[in-house]
């Protein structure tokens, strides 16, 4: 989806001030079409480590898996490097390296999973993990607003435009960062009853959806294979 990511340009527009933004920034209904012919992945051809895009004006964004991939790659370096306590924090990602060393009085770390639009960066809730990662997407990250109208950077791949539906935010709990980080996307992408149902149906998977009245919508091992403590 990288052509269409890139005609909506969430990073740069993301840092203008909301008073300063008109529809001018807007992509036309043109642009977002032909962008959107390319959203293809059939048209992505891989062999060993060679990637061929048969579309020559289509473009890949590995937004939705590069920050997981990388902390795994982390971790396991770190692992290797003997380092057996401690965790990672990429902001949406949380890796931690196993339990805490024996010197602490709890083996488990508890990770906070952000409040949606808070300012000053509070927690909706917390989870205990020991060699997890919580991994969370969700409308607040990057976004823009127009005329009282936020455009956020998680697109519908049907439409061409923001992802709309009742939820703000996704968190997965899970063994992969990697993992964690498509599934995040695809689960806000596929609602809170299919998301929800995608993911009873993975092992070693749990998962926090919060809707647009602040409710969270846990997974079936949250609050017994996952400790969670709600604010």
């Amino acid at each position: 989806i990288g052509a269409l990511s890139d005609l909506w340009d969430f990073s740069t527009k993301a840092l203008i001030a909301e008073e300063e933004m008109s529809e001018a920034y807007l992509p036309s209904e043109d642009a977002i079409q032909t962008a959107l012919s390319t959203v293809d992945y059939h048209a992505v051809q891989i062999d060993g480590t060679t990637v061929t895009l048969t579309n020559p004006n289509a473009a890949i964004d590995l937004g939705g898996i590069a920050k997981g991939y990388i902390a795994d790659k982390m971790k396991a370096f770190l692992n290797e490097n003997g380092v057996t306590s401690g965790y990672i924090n990429l902001g949406g990602n949380v890796l931690a390296l196993g339990p805490k060393d024996s010197s602490q009085t709890e083996s488990t770390y508890t990770i906070g999973v952000q409040k949606p639009f808070d300012e000053n960066g509070n927690a909706i809730c917390a989870v205990k993990i020991t060699d997890e990662t919580v991994v969370s997407s969700g409308v607040y990250e990057r976004y823009f607003v127009v005329d009282d109208t936020r455009y956020h950077h998680l697109l519908d791949t049907s439409t061409g435009y923001p992802i709309s539906n009742d939820l703000l935010g996704v968190t997965i709990i899970t063994t992969s960062s990697v993992d964690g980080d498509a599934l995040s996307t695809t689960c806000f992408a596929l609602g809170l009853e299919d998301g929800l149902a995608l993911i009873e149906s993975l092992p070693d998977t749990e998962a926090i959806f919060i809707t647009s009245d602040y409710k969270m919508h846990n997974s079936s091992g949250i609050g017994t294979s996952i400790p969670c403590r709600s604010y």
